[in-house]
């Protein structure tokens, strides 16, 4: 078998959450970032 197609991705994420009315000490709001890249790889024709 040989590698018959081979297509790369980088991503960037957001996102924020808000919460309404906060309770006291706890944060009114979060965010969370994520980075990464990823691959498809497809081996013959039955196989990815």
């Amino acid at each position: 078998m040989r590698l018959r197609n081979w297509p790369r991705w980088s991503f960037f994420d957001y996102g924020r959450a808000k919460i309404k009315d906060p309770v006291p000490g706890e944060k009114g709001s979060e965010e969370l970032y994520s980075i990464g890249v990823g691959m498809l790889v497809e081996l013959g024709e039955n196989f990815s």
